[in-house]
């Protein structure tokens, strides 16, 4: 978080027909620009998923926090709309299936130590953080933060990783776990390596 600047990711809900027209530019141009209802899409860094609806007459998320030997908690995130309510415009509309805390008033939170909420999502983030520290060389977790949605079949789904705090960022060489199998030659491009693996 820079001074007084917001960093973070801009999420949005998209049609079919959007979808269709983001594969189109990403193919007809290097970097691509969609106008469509007076917002704008940059297509150098982008992610697409599948939308979640939670269970329950609102939307909501849960964002848990694991911490090294110190006990995790969460924040309960929910729309103050239902899903059944009618929105005076698109805005509104995209308020109801979507939880945005940066717009004032249109959600409560809620923080807790304990529970099921807890109980349930922090083994998650604990398997991602051991499969991190085994597969990349120097990664050491002081804590990580997640969001979680439960659908309507009472399964939780990873939607967002918010942010974490290495030990010691200085010893993490990310490259050897992005890049396993790449060469360096001497006087040219880098070679990727393409190898054999038996599938037992």
């Amino acid at each position: 978080m820079r001074e007084h600047t917001y960093v973070g990711n801009d999420i949005r809900i998209m049609t079919t027909r959007d979808v269709s027209m983001i594969a189109q530019s990403m193919v007809t141009s290097k970097v691509g620009m969609m106008f469509d209802k007076s917002w704008i899409i940059w297509l150098e860094v982008m992610c697409l998923q599948k939308y979640v609806k939670s269970v329950g007459p609102k939307a909501f998320i849960c964002r848990t926090c694991w911490r090294k030997d110190r006990s995790p908690y969460v924040w309960i995130i929910t729309n103050n709309a239902d899903y059944d309510s009618n929105g005076q415009d698109e805005k509104s509309d995209l308020q109801r299936v979507i939880v945005n805390p940066r717009i004032m008033g249109s959600c409560s939170i809620v923080h807790s130590i304990r529970g099921r909420y807890v109980e349930e999502t922090t083994p998650y983030i604990v398997n991602i953080v051991k499969y991190m520290e085994r597969n990349i060389p120097g990664a050491q977790f002081e804590e990580f933060i997640a969001d979680f949605v439960k659908d309507e079949s009472e399964t939780w789904w990873l939607i967002n990783v918010r942010g974490f705090v290495l030990t010691n960022k200085m010893n993490v060489q990310p490259r050897e776990f992005l890049f396993p199998d790449v060469d360096e030659e001497e006087d040219g491009p880098k070679v990727s390596r393409i190898t054999k693996k038996k599938v037992s």
